[in-house]
């Protein structure tokens, strides 16, 4: 008859010792709850900014903030490029009429690259800085054929060929413009700079038609020390009168001021060439305005003279 081995008990830290071992192999065994499988973290230049179109004279100007660094915060390489990109707009393909995803692609086919600049602070555009392009091929078109659509797009692509996303395509329509306006001219007063000028040559009389829309203007103000002129126009609205009083400036500062014929107020804004600037540099020489609300009383045989303050 066969002898059973005695039952040998095991010991607490040897059960311990035990359960430390399989959480180990467990764990380097990769066992465990799974989650759902993620995509692999794509590393791309950052894409333009505020991408904005307008026409001024006779071409397209394309304005947008450029990227310093890439998706994951570091900065760009050297050799990084920021292209732009340009195809006619056609009557199914313009933004609004189809989905944006579906023009992004059709844009992304279809598109020319028609200008490419290094951003690098030494040798091409600062990094973080603002990208203006003029474009004055779609202007012989217009002359030739009237009006004429164009799509415009930015992408940023890096020295080792990735891109950033694609700006959204901007649409504009680009046709001759008018006559510039003329004689402009700036005169000085207690708080105002008062600009005034002429209509373009042929435009001095009413107009022919009289149902044809008015003139309209747009004024422009930069300082001695800024390079060119901003993007947005002084006033808010549109002007549809020959002058303009302009209260926001400062004294003892230079400003050069501009006018220009609008096509349409837009957006986005067509414009004629600007007239030649006009410079000013106001100077305060005007005495402080009369005291107001002078009051005199009697107080305990003295005499106390009261007024407002002047602002």
């Amino acid at each position: 008859m066969r002898r059973r081995a005695p039952l040998r008990c095991a010991s607490l830290p040897g059960l311990l010792l035990d359960a430390l071992l399989l959480a180990a192999l467990l764990l380097a065994s990769g066992c465990g709850k799974k989650g759902p499988p993620q995509a692999p973290i794509r590393i791309l230049p950052g894409p333009a900014r505020e991408a904005r179109v307008r026409q001024v004279g006779p071409d397209v100007v394309l304005t947008a903030l450029l990227p310093d660094r890439k998706t994951d915060g570091t900065p760009l390489e050297s050799g990084t490029q920021v292209r732009v990109l340009r195809m006619p707009a056609t009557a199914t393909l313009r933004p609004g009429l189809v989905s944006a995803r579906y023009l992004e692609r059709q844009f992304e086919r279809e598109a020319k690259v028609v200008a490419s600049f290094a951003i690098d602070g030494k040798k091409g555009l600062p990094p973080g800085g603002r990208l203006r392009f003029r474009d004055p091929a779609p202007m012989a078109a217009a002359v030739a054929r009237g009006p004429v659509r164009h799509l415009y797009g930015i992408l940023v692509v890096g020295a080792d060929g990735k891109r950033s996303g694609l700006t959204p395509p901007l649409e504009i329509e680009v046709q001759p413009p008018p006559g510039s306006a003329a004689n402009l001219k700036l005169e000085t007063a207690e708080g105002e700079v008062r600009l005034a000028w002429d209509p373009p040559a042929g435009h001095e009389a009413p107009p022919a038609r009289p149902s044809a829309p008015p003139l309209l203007y747009n004024v422009y103000r930069r300082t001695a020390t800024e390079g060119e002129e901003p993007d947005a126009p002084l006033n808010p609205q549109p002007l549809k009168e020959t002058k303009f009083v302009d209260r926001s400036f400062r004294y003892g500062e230079v400003y050069r001021y501009s006018i220009r014929v609008l096509v349409s107020p837009g957006p986005p804004l067509r414009e004629s060439v600007a007239t030649p600037e006009a410079e000013v540099r106001p100077v305060d020489v005007y005495a402080a305005a009369a005291p107001t609300g002078l009051a005199v009383s009697l107080e305990g045989g003295v005499i106390k003279v009261y007024w407002f303050p002047n602002s």
